[in-house]
């Protein structure tokens, strides 16, 4: 009579009525029965397949390594149930076939002293590693879209509860207890008064239960204040998108809490501020009076609605947007590119962007070299195992490592090989232009390119005093760029009480009404 281990497998991606763990031990029994074999033990498993990393298998190998047990075969349901994994499955099958321990199926049996067994045996194996792919696809895809849609598909970090909103929609909501725990550790972070050490023992005594590592990182998780990180994939960058879920932190707690203890400072465009495209210089011009920042408004009359750049702290200047707005320009477009100096920029890029691309060149070289080493070194572990030179742990091991390496280098070669010269190129063909038409620019651009362009122009506020601009300090990059930046910096004129609403930028009482 054979002496016949039992091995049933289920994990949480294959759970079924034909699959459980009770309807393959029933299914294989009888058919023991049948076969007149005798059952020495039966051996369940709940992981993947994908290896056998799994603690029943090892209990098997164990039992058929001690020769005194005298076991002649291992039954399992179906071939999936033994292994999703075609390479490490054959090494297992050769590995036991040295201790003269058959490997089969019940549903699939094949009778393995046939030689064209092995056809039927890759076929059986090949296909649940190509279902175990797809589902890992389909998985990741999945997780990737929700995560473009705000949802969590993570454990919930401290202070929020992962629930179910029905058997298949999951979502995550505020802990009643931890929840306010983690808000008192941001707002007591927010006041920089104590270290966070102190403060991490504090919370730990209200129950929250966080380590040192831990607890820095809680406090940069951007899913506090209702942000959701959304994981690199084929190719796209990782990101942080709006979630669904309710924030926990109010954003500008969340920011002083990374200002005061990381040293980072929260990112705000100038161009949000802006109110809208009439008043795109409000964030660059100071008053000429007080020095202070200009703010824009409107005057209504007869009318109409007329804009203003007007000095909110003195109160003593105000001017016509639209018209200082085209002053600008004109103050703009005294500026003149250097051709000399342009015509050696485009030599220089044209050298530089060379150098580059056969630096690429030469880098997809040694990635592919890289990849073929990495590939030698896979065979040669194959035939290491198969020989019985290291185990199937340590196997398991510099396998999973080889091929990340492998996968970081086919990463690295698709970039290099997708690289395009045309779109630097078109780029750099577009920055010249905008150098030599900064007045179309202001003219026709969107609010956002506008004040970027100015952002990188002019490094201290602009005074403007009704009539003319300038400046104490630019970017020094135009003092080589264009022929004379003098003319930016004006000519100071001497300290008076000159009140613009009498220029001809105001117009008087009874054509547009003044400010009051």
């Amino acid at each position: 009579m054979k002496k016949v281990i039992i091995y049933c497998r289920v994990s949480t991606e294959d759970q079924g009525d034909n699959n459980s763990p009770s309807y393959q031990e029933n299914r294989l029994r009888e058919y023991c029965k049948i076969m007149n074999y005798e059952v020495v033990k039966v051996v369940l498993d709940k992981k993947s397949g994908k290896n056998f990393n799994r603690p029943g298998w090892k209990e098997i190998r164990n039992t058929c390594r001690v020769k005194s047990n005298k076991i002649e075969m291992i039954l399992f349901l179906r071939w999936d149930r033994f292994a999703r994994n075609i390479g490490l499955a054959i090494n297992e099958i050769e590995y036991f076939k040295k201790l003269k321990v058959e490997l089969n199926s019940c549903e699939q049996h094949l009778d393995q002293s046939n030689p064209n067994s092995i056809v039927l045996l890759s076929m059986h194996l090949s296909m649940p590693e190509a279902e175990r792919n797809n589902i890992s696809l389909r998985t990741s895809e999945c997780t990737y879209e929700a995560q473009l849609k705000g949802k969590c598909t993570h454990r919930a970090p401290k202070g929020y509860l992962n629930y179910h909103i029905d058997e298949k929609e999951k979502a995550v909501k505020i802990d009643p207890v931890l929840g306010n725990i983690v808000k008192s550790a941001f707002e007591e972070s927010a006041k920089g008064i104590k270290s966070l050490e102190i403060i991490r023992k504090e919370v730990n005594l209200k129950g929250l239960k966080i380590g040192k590592s831990g607890f820095p990182e809680m406090l940069k998780n951007k899913f506090y204040i209702g942000q959701v990180f959304v994981r690199a994939w084929k190719g796209r960058p990782s990101t942080w998108v709006k979630g669904i879920h309710q924030p926990l932190i109010d954003e500008d707690i969340f920011y002083k809490v990374q200002e005061s203890h990381f040293g980072i400072k929260r990112k705000n465009p100038k161009y949000s501020k802006t109110a809208n495209d009439e008043f795109y210089l409000r964030k660059f011009l100071k008053c000429p009076h007080c020095g202070k920042g200009l703010t824009g408004c409107y005057s209504r009359g007869n009318g109409g609605s007329y804009p203003y750049y007007k000095c909110p702290n003195c109160n003593r200047f105000n001017a016509n947007a639209n018209k200082s707005n085209d002053l600008f320009i004109k103050y703009i477009q005294a500026l003149k590119p250097n051709q000399a100096v342009i015509k050696l920029y485009s030599k220089v890029f044209a050298e530089i962007n060379e150098d580059n691309n056969k630096d690429s060149k030469r880098t997809l070289v040694e990635a592919v070299n890289k990849k073929n080493f990495e590939q030698k070194r896979l065979e040669k572990a194959d035939v290491e195992y198969i020989d019985g030179k290291i185990d199937s742990e340590n196997y398991a091991r510099i396998i999973n490592g080889i091929k990340y390496r492998i996968q970081e280098i086919e990463n690295e070669i698709h970039r290099l090989t997708n690289l395009t010269d045309k779109q630097i190129d078109v780029k750099f063909d577009y920055s010249l232009n905008l150098l030599a038409n900064m007045g179309k620019v202001l003219t026709t651009a969107s609010l956002e390119d506008k004040i970027n362009v100015l952002g990188s122009m002019f490094s201290d506020k602009i005074e403007f005093d009704g009539k003319n601009y300038r400046t104490s300090s630019i970017n020094r990059v135009l003092d080589v760029i264009f022929q004379d930046t003098s003319q930016l910096y004006g000519q100071k004129k001497e300290e008076s009480d000159f009140f613009s609403d009498s220029s001809h930028f105001v117009p008087r009482a009874g054509i547009e009404p003044a400010w009051k």
